[in-house]
């Protein structure tokens, strides 16, 4: 499943701080690979980095279905960015259960509701 970014992103964050090509991919054997998904501080400012590169993914119930993305190996950015460092995702919440399926990425503060929506791409 290919997931990227849908439209700009919701409230105060910069259009430009999500790349175009912004997304994930996760496999039936549960790898993932990461592309330029951007970081964000716990205020929602963006960070200089993305996240990019490859390793695992799950699902886990939180309130809701979330998806838990563990960066183990850092790639560099085909935006020019720094890749941040190897980290575990879990700011991913599922929208909705039928197609076409869309993920909400929570950035800063989830009581804020700022964040980006990554739609599932048809393989």
């Amino acid at each position: 499943m290919s997931f990227l970014k849908s439209g700009g992103v919701a409230s105060r964050p910069s259009k430009d701080a999500v790349a175009r090509r912004s997304g994930f991919r996760l496999n039936a054997d549960h790898s993932a690979e990461i592309i330029d998904v951007p970081a964000f501080d716990g205020f929602g400012q963006a960070l200089n980095c993305t996240y990019n590169g490859t390793g695992d993914w799950r699902w886990y119930e939180n309130g809701g279905l979330m998806l838990n993305l563990n960066i183990s190996v850092p790639t560099p950015s085909a935006s020019g960015r720094e890749p941040c460092a190897p980290a575990s995702l879990s700011l991913f919440q599922l929208i909705g259960h039928s197609p076409p399926y869309r993920v909400w990425y929570n950035i800063g503060d989830p009581d804020e509701e700022m964040g980006a929506v990554y739609v599932r791409r048809k393989p």
